[in-house]
């Protein structure tokens, strides 16, 4: 089916096993942390772990019919998984919502294995979602937990992991492993390239030159910090007297409005004394 040379394959998997044994060195020495320390141990999280260790001794069985629950969905779903293993129609006990893209592949569907993997992965979500909200805490407390939460589920979907999602597993079989062993090369270069923590490369850096083709308004940062740089662009001689603050996403940063002369909003600005 596919026609890779077997040296191909073996050389691949050789190098896919160096470059693990490269990726875990630097992750022992702290480079690329996924998880900043400062996140987990903030004065936020250590109030809501003691709030939800009080509130649970406090009344266990409202938290432990949760987990009953979660039990007897779970045996329903492993005894329906088994009746599609043995090659018999079983309908899905959990469905992703429609607009959720990560499943779209019909694998997820029609293969026995993956369709047990996403159904659990959505059952678990389901329980770790509802035990979430038992916990009577403030609405900061709460929306920072949510927040935590949502991130957590969604890190540990099963497409985010290359023997959980057929679709990596598909393109592994099509190249022999190559797929992965550029997606450790990736990976490594990306940690590399971080401090503490990890900084994913999104974009091909050598494209852009600062104050040519991107960032061409004149300035200069005026204070900056590891969150962010406060940008002060050179005024006309007459300005109005309340200055524009502008705080841009994050995930698009200062220079979506200041692509080039002939399309910056921050020039546009400037000319006009602001």
């Amino acid at each position: 089916m596919y026609n890779i040379p077997h040296e191909t394959i073996i050389n691949n998997f050789k190098e896919i096993a160096d470059k693990y044994q490269e990726l875990i060195v630097h992750l022992m020495q702290g480079k690329g942390s996924i998880i900043p320390q400062n996140l987990i141990n903030s004065d936020k999280n250590r109030i809501i772990a003691t709030l939800m260790v009080e509130q649970f001794w406090a009344n266990p069985e409202k938290f432990c019919s949760i987990n009953a629950q979660y039990i007897e969905k779970l045996r329903e779903l492993t005894t329906n998984a088994f009746v599609k293993f043995v090659g018999s129609p079983a309908k899905a006990i959990f469905s992703p919502d429609n607009r959720d893209k990560r499943f779209k592949d019909s694998l997820w569907e029609e293969n026995a294995y993956f369709d047990f993997v996403k159904q659990y992965y959505l059952l678990s979500a389901e329980w770790l979602k509802k035990n979430i909200d038992q916990y009577e805490l403030s609405d900061d407390l709460k929306q920072h937990l949510d927040f935590l939460t949502r991130h957590f589920i969604d890190a540990f979907s099963p497409s985010n992991f290359a023997f959980c999602n057929p679709k990596v597993l598909r393109e592994t079989l099509e190249s022999g492993g190559q797929n992965l062993v550029q997606g450790l090369e990736n990976f490594l270069r990306d940690i590399k390239n971080s401090g503490d923590i990890l900084n994913i490369r999104t974009t091909d850096k050598s494209a852009f030159k600062l104050g040519e083709n991107i960032a061409t308004t004149k300035g200069k940062v005026i204070f900056q910090n590891d969150l962010m740089q406060l940008i002060c662009y050179e005024p006309k001689a007459k300005v109005h007297k309340i200055p524009i603050l502008i705080i841009p996403p994050c995930i698009n940063k200062y220079y979506i409005l200041d692509l080039s002369s002939h399309n910056s909003l921050i020039s546009f600005l400037v000319e006009n004394n602001f």
